[in-house]
């Protein structure tokens, strides 16, 4: 094989192991996307959901917030899907980056994401007494912040 050959492969295996590549009908899980959450001067924030399939109790809920230093990023990138497979919901929220909104402006966002689940709880069938924040970079500092401001 040549090299072009070879590099292919190797990046098709790269997204196929990374989940990229995945078929999603064979998923356990529904994928609901561009759920809006609040509108903000003319921009629509927007969630995706991914809710486990077999649940006869309401799944608790984990919050992926993604990071990007609040510039970058997209709630298209969740890597916890696995926690979906085990029974969790999960939603991965979009917030306003920081080119188009100064900070804290991407908190009060993430803030309104949260509101808007724990009001939506019954009609997506998931619970919010047991919600979880996880993020990578900006996102884990927001979900460090928050639980810090709810202990003071």
């Amino acid at each position: 094989m040549t090299q072009p050959v070879y590099r292919l492969l190797s990046l098709l295996l790269c997204l196929v192991s990374a989940g990229i590549l995945s078929r999603a009908e064979n998923e356990p899980f529904r994928k609901l996307t561009e759920i809006s959450y609040a509108k903000v001067d003319g921009h629509d924030l927007l969630l995706d959901l991914y809710l486990p399939t077999d649940r006869s109790s309401p799944a608790p809920l984990v919050v992926f917030v993604h990071g990007g230093a609040w510039r970058a990023g997209s709630k298209a990138r969740m890597p916890l899907t696995g926690l979906v497979r085990q029974g969790y919901a999960v939603a991965s929220a979009d917030y306003r980056l920081s080119p188009v909104a100064r900070f804290p402006a991407q908190i009060h966002d993430l803030k309104a994401a949260i509101r808007f689940l724990r009001a939506k709880q019954d009609e997506y069938g998931y619970g919010t007494q047991r919600l979880a924040i996880a993020g990578n970079s900006a996102g884990g500092a927001f979900g460090g912040a928050r639980r810090r401001h709810q202990r003071s």
